[in-house]
């Protein structure tokens, strides 16, 4: 595969990711157990975001992970979130995990919509990185 593909690859991995955390927690909103996919989510998430904040890059290499594995995943994480916004849902995530009763909507409202503009930013970046043709070169227009 060329690396432009396999780049752009990368792009739509992140959305997918993101896609499916974002039903997962919606689905989290109406039901009253988390799934063990839902926690597995949760773990794969904070793990990459943790690994993100504390400049682990080099893991990112050796490991096969659902989200924020290449550094096409990570520069568009870095595009679009904050270091507060990584702290905070690194806290929100840890909560939800830890106590996942409480605070249930709001926590899990606020990670929608950090994961969404995740997901909108990697569909953009996936968008942006399609290869365009030069434009038509013509001759500039005699003078008058």
């Amino acid at each position: 595969m060329p690396a432009g593909y396999r780049s752009r690859s990368q792009y739509l991995s992140l959305a997918h990711f993101s896609h499916e955390l974002v039903a997962s927690l919606f689905d989290y909103i109406d039901s009253k157990q988390p799934s063990a996919s839902f926690s597995q989510q949760l773990a794969d998430a904070l793990q990459s975001l943790e690994d993100v904040k504390n400049g682990d890059l080099y893991k990112f290499g050796q490991k096969r992970s659902a989200a924020l594995s290449t550094s096409e995943q990570v520069r568009t994480l870095n595009e679009i979130w904050s270091e507060p916004d990584i702290d905070q849902a690194i806290a929100l995530i840890g909560r939800l995990r830890d106590q996942p009763q409480q605070h249930r909507k709001a926590d899990a409202k606020k990670l929608i919509k950090l994961f969404s503009r995740l997901r909108a930013k990697a569909l953009w970046n996936f968008e942006q990185s399609v290869p365009r043709p030069p434009a038509e070169v013509r001759e500039p227009a005699p003078a008058r």
